[in-house]
C-alpha cells in the first residue's frame, strides 16, 4: 500500500524503488538527482514513484536508511564493553561514507534515518548509559559522536582530511615566521598526516571525554 491508502501500481514495488533512487544517488550525487530521472531509470511514470515513498525527502530518508542500514555489528561487537561498541559503531559510519561518498552526505539531512538508524542509536545510547552518563548526557554526547563521526567521514572524502600537497606545504612555508610561529611548526605533521591515525586519535580524544563525564556523574 501506498502511503497515501491507495493501491500499489503492478510491476515494482517501494524496496525496488528505493534500491534504484539509491544507485542513481551513487552515479550522479543529490545536485543532479531527480525524481524524473529516477522514473526514467524505472521505466515508470514520476507519479509511479512518489505513490511508493510519498515525497521526494522521503525517498532520500529511506535511501539514508538503506545504507545506514548495511551496518550490522558482529556479536562479538555487541559483546564488547561501552567503549568498544561506540568504536565499532564509529568505524561502521566512516566506512559508509568510503563506500557511498555521493549519498553519504544525506546523513547530515535527518535526526534518524529510520528502523537501521533507531536500532544503531540503541546501541550508542545504552552504551553512553553504561559509562555513567545521564539520560540528558547520553542524548546530547550520543548526537555529539553521530556529528562528529559523519562530519569527520564527510570532511575526508570530500578532501579535507588529508595530508597536504607540496602546493599547500609550501603556501605555509611562506608565511611569515614571527605571525605563524606554530602553523610553521606544525608543517611536517600536516605534511604527513594519516587520515586513519587522526580519525583513531580523534576518537580516542572524544570516548576519554565520555569517560571522564561518566566518572564525574550526572
Amino acid at each position: 500500500m501506498s502511503q497515501g491508502g491507495g493501491r500499489a501500481p503492478k510491476g515494482i514495488d517501494r524496496g525496488q524503488v528505493v534500491a534504484a533512487a539509491f544507485a542513481l544517488l551513487g552515479d550522479v550525487g543529490e545536485a543532479a538527482f531527480s525524481i524524473r530521472k529516477l522514473a526514467a531509470r524505472l521505466a515508470i511514470d514520476p507519479m509511479t514513484v512518489l505513490h511508493h515513498v510519498g515525497s521526494r525527502d522521503a525517498l532520500l530518508r529511506q535511501v539514508a536508511d538503506a545504507m545506514t542500514s548495511e551496518i550490522r555489528l558482529t556479536p562479538a561487537e555487541l559483546a564488547g564493553g561501552w567503549r568498544a561498541r561506540l568504536q565499532a559503531v564509529a568505524h561502521a559510519f566512516r566506512g559508509l561514507a568510503h563506500r557511498y561518498p555521493k549519498v553519504y552526505p544525506l546523513l547530515v539531512r535527518f535526526h534518524a534515518t529510520g528502523p537501521a538508524d533507531h536500532q544503531l542509536g540503541e546501541v550508542v545510547y545504552a552504551a553512553m548509559r553504561e559509562a555513567g552518563l545521564s539520560e540528558r548526557q547520553s542524548a546530547e554526547l550520543g548526537l555529539g559522536l553521530y556529528s562528529l563521526v559523519i562530519g569527520f567521514a564527510l570532511s575526508e572524502v570530500e578532501g579535507m582530511v588529508r595530508a597536504t600537497t607540496p602546493e599547500e606545504t609550501m603556501e605555509m612555508r611562506d608565511l611569515p615566521p614571527e605571525d605563524f610561529p606554530v602553523t610553521r611548526a606544525l608543517i611536517p605533521a600536516f605534511a604527513t598526516l594519516s587520515t586513519d591515525a587522526t580519525f583513531d586519535a580523534t576518537l580516542r580524544a572524544y570516548l576519554d571525554g565520555v569517560a571522564a563525564a561518566g566518572r564525574e556523574g550526572p
